[in-house]
């Protein structure tokens, strides 16, 4: 993909666990639906600062892909989170990041080869 959009989760501090374990089972829950979506994590803790998740999301059909109307898969990632984790869980969730975070930050990028080294 040559669009990305990449999310920083300033983490309260003592909630890395929590984010950490809703991220594997989002993991999970798209290896088995075979989502095309692909993402890359990382978890970065400074002294002194509080943690970051970082992730970075390939936008694969580009920045529509943003849109709250695009929704390829339908209701499948929920029906297979809910059968796998429980509708608690599911509501869990869904009220998790502003209760484990101090603040996302989102950016939206675009590849662009001609302003890159060619390897």
């Amino acid at each position: 993909a040559d669009k990305f959009l990449t999310t920083v989760y300033n983490v309260k501090m003592g909630k890395m666990p929590e984010l950490i374990a809703e991220v594997r089972r989002a993991i999970k829950i798209n290896n088995q639906i075979k989502s095309p979506a692909s993402y890359n994590g990382y978890v970065k803790i400074w002294a002194g600062s509080h943690p970051q998740l970082v992730t970075i999301s390939n936008l694969k059909a580009g920045f529509k892909e943003l849109d709250s109307e695009f929704n390829p898969q339908g209701t499948k990632f929920k029906d297979a989170y809910i059968k796998e984790f429980g509708q608690e869980q599911w509501d869990k969730r869904n009220k998790l990041l502003p209760e484990i975070t101090e603040s996302v930050e989102i950016y939206t990028s675009k590849l662009r080869k001609d302003l890159s080294t060619p390897r």
